[in-house]
Order: structure tokens, then C-alpha cells, then sequence
């Protein structure tokens, strides 16, 4: 009698196990297709947390990457209202002027650059680009004089 009710038991527990084994697997598998892709897993998690700072900004520098520069600019531009501190306003800017610059929008990245560099003045990465965006803004303009003046703008950084 009490070998029957063991095998009674076994198969159940048996196949109980291997239920939850496999949804276990359906839902490693379904969190797998958002985890392996950034962008996925970054919007999905603006969509639950979407107070964060770091998480829109890494939604922003995801969306940036796919070269999505309005997606991306307003990523950013939450991730500045969202930053609570100096550095991370300075990194939000930083990467605020990066899209304007992508966008040719070179009006508009030179104050984020310098905004983000009065925030934090240790942001190599500002300071590359603002030298990169005086060179950039040197050729486009149309006087020798004011070429002159982002040129030399550009050699200061």
C-alpha cells in the first residue's frame, strides 16, 4: 500500500517539476529577447522606473548609438530635469550637445558644451567635442574673420 501511493506521488511531483521547469525556461527565454537588446531592455525599464535618471539616460545614449536623434534628445532632455546633482547635469548636457552636433545643429550644442563644462570642468569627452565643434564651425562659416575666430577658439581646447 505504501509503495502505491509513493508511485501516486512520484508521477505527479515528476510531472509537476517538469511544468515548471519548462515554464521557467518559456520565461527565462522571453526576458533573454529584452535583455539581449539595449534598447529593449532600456525602454522597458523607462516604462517601469520612469523617474530615473540613469535609466533615461541610458535609454538616450542607446537611442543616440541607432543615430534616433529625436528619441534620443528627449531622453536626454529628461535626464536633465531628472539629474540631482552637478555631474550628472553636466553629463545630460554633454551628451544633450552631442545630438545637437549630430543634427548639425551647432548653434545649439556650443551652450550645452559649455554648460556642461561650467558643471563639471573634469568631462574630457565635453571638452573634445567643443573642440571639435569650434573646428567644425570654423569651416562652415562664411567670413575669414570669423573663421579665424573659431579656429583659434578651437586650438584653446
Amino acid at each position: 500500500m505504501k509503495a502505491n501511493l509513493e508511485r501516486r506521488l512520484g508521477k505527479p511531483l515528476i510531472i509537476g517539476g517538469v511544468a515548471v521547469l519548462i515554464g521557467l525556461g518559456a520565461l527565462s527565454f522571453q526576458r533573454g529577447q529584452i535583455w539581449g537588446k539595449p534598447s529593449l531592455l532600456w525602454a522597458q525599464s523607462a516604462e517601469q522606473v520612469p523617474d530615473s535618471f540613469r535609466v533615461r539616460m541610458n535609454l538616450g545614449v542607446e537611442m543616440a548609438q541607432q543615430r534616433q536623434w529625436g528619441p534620443a534628445m528627449e531622453q536626454f532632455q529628461q535626464s536633465l530635469v531628472l539629474a540631482t546633482n552637478a555631474a550628472d547635469s553636466a553629463q545630460a548636457l554633454g551628451n544633450l550637445g552631442g545630438v545637437f552636433f549630430n543634427e548639425g545643429a551647432f548653434e545649439l550644442a556650443f551652450p550645452c558644451y559649455v554648460q556642461s563644462i561650467q558643471l563639471d570642468s573634469l568631462q574630457a569627452d565635453t571638452w573634445s567635442n567643443l573642440g571639435i565643434l569650434w573646428t567644425e564651425m570654423g569651416q562652415r562659416s562664411p567670413t575669414a574673420d570669423d573663421r579665424g575666430v573659431r579656429w583659434q577658439g578651437a586650438e584653446s581646447f
